[in-house]
């Protein structure tokens, strides 16, 4: 079977019409979509979302909604993980993928490598919890600010 493997891609800020034009193109052009929106991600996170309703959900495919609980941590790790699954899935079943949301930062994902909860050197932690111990947030700024002023925005 031979289609398109591309990533189509809708994305704009709150409330501009992606949600409606997502499932309009969708249909058009038989494919699933991929949510990429931080606050879908979450379960019974529905007021203040545009997260589609059972009934639109029922003719078009939607993904990554109500993923985890909102009690737990949801990353990037997990969302380029899922993703990368769902569209393996989606094209395997000859599908066109389209990814609508407004979330830059899982957005980002797409087009370059995004890392999250890195691990930290012991010696790294134990300094930066020995500053904010002796000398609190301020002090733990301040630092930062020494060892790259160009950083924090000052």
């Amino acid at each position: 079977m031979n289609f398109d493997k591309t990533l189509y891609i809708i994305t704009g800020t709150t409330a501009v019409g992606k949600t409606k034009l997502a499932f309009e193109w969708a249909k058009h052009f038989n494919a699933e979509i991929i949510y990429c929106d931080s606050t879908l991600f979450y379960q019974k996170m529905n007021i203040g979302t545009a997260k589609p309703s059972i009934k639109e959900q029922k003719k078009i495919a939607c993904h990554a909604i109500d993923l985890v609980p909102v009690h737990q941590s949801y990353n990037i790790k997990n969302y380029v993980f899922e993703v990368m699954r769902l569209i393996k899935e989606i094209h395997g079943r000859g599908k066109r993928v389209l990814i609508t949301g407004g979330s830059g930062f899982y957005l980002k994902s797409f087009y370059a490598p995004v890392f999250e909860n890195f691990l930290r050197k012991k010696k790294f932690s134990n300094l930066v919890d020995k500053i904010y111990t002796l000398k609190g947030l301020k002090g733990l700024v301040y630092n930062l600010k020494v060892i790259n002023p160009e950083g924090t925005g000052n």
